[in-house]
């Protein structure tokens, strides 16, 4: 519930946001700076946790790169958003943040042990993430229908986290 509210805020914070970036797209400062930051920050770090994840679960090479391809696709339309959205100001420096993002967490993950308790809170997290993020992305807004793509992009994905579930079981 936490992540699902967490995210759900993010995207209304820059909602309101991108009304002042539409009267100035160009400038990176003003009274909306600090919620376009929040908001690629926010990814930024939603980033490392799925990347240290990857590292953490260490399962083998077939499930990470079942898990990587997973979160890849869950991810794409995000920064599509974001680049969209923030166009000069992501391209300048959110792209890095998120890149940035993901590399922190492969070296946390390779260096770092969070505990147990800790690392579950952060699951529990991302899954509300996946999930509402899955849902602004992809579910119609007013009269825009992207079903099929979701019910599309929702299958693949459930086959992908069957196919992890799988190897991580040793089947």
């Amino acid at each position: 519930m936490a992540g699902f509210l967490i995210f759900s805020g993010l995207e209304t914070m820059a909602a309101r946001s991108r009304s002042h970036l539409e009267t100035s797209p160009s400038h990176d400062s003003g009274p909306a700076s600090w919620q376009r930051w929040m908001h690629i920050g926010g990814f930024a770090l939603y980033a490392w946790v799925l990347t240290y994840f990857m590292v953490w679960t260490g399962k083998g090479l077939i499930a990470v790169g079942v898990f990587a391809v997973a979160m890849g696709v869950h991810l794409f339309p995000i920064t599509c958003g974001l680049s969209a959205h923030y166009q000069g100001m992501y391209k300048r420096r959110g792209a890095f943040l998120l890149a940035l993002g993901s590399l922190a967490g492969w070296v946390c993950g390779v260096t770092l042990s969070i505990p147990r308790p800790i690392l579950f809170n952060l699951v529990a997290l991302v899954a509300g993430g996946v999930i509402v993020n899955s849902a602004i992305a992809e579910l119609p807004k007013e009269k825009e229908g992207k079903f099929g793509f979701f019910l599309t992009g929702a299958v693949v994905y459930a086959a992908l986290l069957l196919t992890l579930s799988h190897f991580e079981h040793g089947k």
